[in-house]
């Protein structure tokens, strides 16, 4: 799966958090996350998915989390 991540400001114009598609990466414990600093206020986002060869036919997220502040791995 590759994602992309768009977000808005107050003004609702878009920016970008992710520049491009990317790959999430993989955890045995956690399963595949991205984690995205993004810097600046943001009212909302796309999450913009795209399957990856034959292998993903269907992408999906099965959980989004979203922190206000920065949140180390083991709180998670």
């Amino acid at each position: 799966m590759l994602l992309q991540v768009v977000g808005y400001d107050g003004a609702n114009t878009p920016f970008d958090v992710t520049p491009n598609y990317i790959v999430p990466s993989s955890s045995p414990i956690q399963g595949a996350y991205v984690d995205l600093p993004v810097g600046r206020t943001a009212l909302k986002f796309d999450f913009l998915l795209q399957g990856s060869g034959s292998t993903y036919g269907y992408a999906a997220l099965n959980e989004i989390e979203i922190f206000e502040e920065e949140s180390p791995e083991e709180n998670r």
